[in-house]
């Protein structure tokens, strides 16, 4: 996950980007992750630099 918020400040960003990084972290967190806040930043992240208001 951290890498797809890492590569959306990149020209290799990829259209299906957001979509694997939503599915990705709704599956981390269904799972019962324990560290929210550590894939909220990375949701922060991405959306920072492909939607500012939403990052």
């Amino acid at each position: 996950m951290a890498r797809l918020a890492d590569r959306a400040r990149t020209p290799f960003r990829k259209p299906e980007d957001a979509r694997l990084l939503e599915q990705g972290l709704g599956a981390l967190r269904d799972s019962g992750a324990q560290d929210l806040a550590l894939l909220r930043h990375i949701e922060g992240r991405f959306y920072l630099e492909q939607v500012a208001h939403r990052g």
